[in-house]
């Protein structure tokens, strides 16, 4: 029997009616919008422990996504409980809970310590994020308020409010990006570029969705099965990088001021967008005593002596609810980082805000 051999022509044919299909099914999967029905599936809580934090370092670029899908996966989407007193972090690595053990963090520790609000138990849920960026903080507290959080504490520092920050989540949350540029005016960087977002069957369809719909597969099958561990890291670490004797920054770098600037607005954006009370914390840092241009390797004194200044300023002008707390962790308690700390360092700053709310909130 004579194998079937076909001319160019019925392969031409084959390749037309393959990619006319491919065509409609792209366009069908955009018009109905079938990202969002796929993604609601969420193997968290039924085939696999919810997640105690939003993400794991060791895979951190695939967890680049829509936060509604992070959101589902993470332990704030168990039903909140009528004695429970919901509190969410944001911030960096630091208040992420990088080096530190699950039970370790600050979150861990607050909820942990038992202590009481207004006769329910204060429980913490760890929405920190890798690196510094003031407006994917901004998104994902955003995204959290649909879990009627009681209190929000958003960790800053510096690093968090540049001006050409435009960290990967905002690209990813560039619908949610353009409802809060247009409720509320946002005029940074990140709301130029991704403030702008026109819902379209192309920008709906598989083609374009590919990405999130992989990231959103791993999320549910391959993260479960290699749950990240986070192992101590011991202190002293940082101590052993020199600090340069010049200014690593200087007072005016344009890249921070001038101070206030646009990245800051999303401080007041969030008291607009929630009855629950916002507290923002001025994160404790790794700092030298013996160096008159820099407190460490990656901040000079005078630049960072202006944004105390300008945030204490800024949070009284806007009647906001704000603690200083850049000094509160001795320098023997820092890890890696100038804003990695010890179980120990945690365990300050988890002591110091359950006071501070206890004292504003009552207990």
């Amino acid at each position: 029997m004579k194998a079937l051999v076909f001319g160019p022509r019925v392969w031409l044919r084959i390749a037309i009616k393959v990619t006319v299909l491919l065509f409609i099914f792209n366009a069908l999967f955009g018009i109905f919008n079938l990202t969002p029905v796929i993604t609601s599936v969420n193997a968290y809580g039924t085939l696999a422990p919810y997640r105690t934090r939003l993400v794991d370092p060791d895979d951190i670029g695939n967890q680049f996504m829509p936060l509604e899908v992070l959101l589902k996966a993470h332990e704030i989407s168990r039903p909140k409980k009528d004695n429970e007193f919901r509190v969410i972090f944001l911030g960096n690595s630091g208040i992420l809970g990088a080096g530190n053990p699950d039970n370790a963090t600050i979150e861990a520790q607050i909820t942990a310590s038992g202590q009481t609000l207004r006769g329910k138990h204060i429980v913490a849920y760890n929405l920190a994020h890798e690196a510094s960026s003031i407006m994917r903080d901004f998104l994902i507290a955003d995204a959290a308020l649909a879990y009627k959080p009681d209190l929000i504490v958003w960790c800053v520092s510096l690093g968090d409010f540049r001006y050409d920050n435009l960290n990967p989540m905002i690209a990813f949350n560039a619908q949610r990006m353009t409802m809060l540029t247009q409720q509320l005016g946002l005029t940074g960087l990140a709301a130029q570029t991704y403030g702008h977002f026109s819902k379209t069957w192309w920008n709906q369809s598989f083609w374009e969705q590919r990405t999130v719909l992989y990231r959103w597969l791993r999320l549910e099958t391959y993260l479960p099965v290699h749950r990240y561990i986070y192992q101590t890291i011991a202190p002293g670490i940082i101590q052993q990088f020199p600090v340069p004797k010049e200014p690593v920054l200087m007072a005016d770098d344009p890249v921070f001021t001038p101070m206030p600037g646009p990245t800051w607005d999303v401080l007041t954006g969030l008291t607009k967008l929630t009855d629950a009370p916002v507290m923002i914390v001025s994160e404790p840092m790794y700092m030298v005593q013996d160096n008159p241009a820099n407190y460490n390797v990656e901040f000079s004194r005078a630049l960072y002596d202006q944004y105390r200044t300008t945030l204490s300023q800024y949070c009284q002008q806007h009647n906001l609810w704000c603690i200083d707390m850049w000094d509160a962790v001795p320098a023997g308690e820092y890890t890696d980082s100038d804003f990695h700390r010890t179980p120990a360092g945690n365990a300050i700053i988890a002591t110091k805000i359950i006071q501070e709310t206890q004292s504003v909130l009552g207990k």
